[in-house]
């Protein structure tokens, strides 16, 4: 079974209280890089699709392990990495929990938050908000149709063995 983020949150800003990481961005890379669950599963579903041979053929021409990793397993495993880095980067960029929760200042508050400032309780200031919105929706846009062509190659890549 899954345990979901929102019942983390408590013990997740205690640990963050005591290392003082509370209320920095320092503290709030650290608990976006803990919950990469997801492409943790994504890589090693990719990685036991790739043919062992592989590995044995090189080990009986004499390469180490790091020869290995680097001119065998990085090339064939580039399409997943590539996927995971946008998934995490895009679910980074999205995130509006996380930061509401464990930043306060308002010089640390990510592009999300101040999309969602520029929303008051019984106004809105419509040209901030849409100007926060196009910066907020630019960057995403432009490196998901940079990357959009290895997402799908690296997803299909690992579904099926054999």
């Amino acid at each position: 079974f899954a345990i979901r983020l929102q019942a983390t949150l408590l013990p997740s800003f205690k640990r963050e209280a005591q290392f003082g990481l509370v209320d920095s961005l320092r503290g709030l890379i650290v608990l976006d890089a803990g919950s990469s669950v997801f492409c943790y599963f994504l890589i090693v579903g990719y990685m036991s699709s790739l043919p062992m041979e592989l590995f044995e053929a090189a080990k009986i021409d004499g390469a180490g392990a790091g020869r290995i990793y680097v001119k065998i397993v990085l090339p064939l495993i580039r399409p997943i990495l590539t996927t995971v880095v946008v998934f995490q980067t895009m679910s980074t960029w999205n995130d509006f929990l996380l930061p509401s929760v464990f930043l306060s200042s308002t010089s640390n508050e990510t592009v999300v938050l101040q999309v969602y400032n520029a929303v008051q309780k019984f106004s809105t200031n419509w040209p901030l908000f849409m100007t926060i919105t196009v910066i907020a929706l630019i960057p995403v846009f432009v490196f998901f149709s940079f990357c959009q062509r290895w997402i799908v190659s690296g997803l299909v890549a690992g579904s099926v063995k054999g």
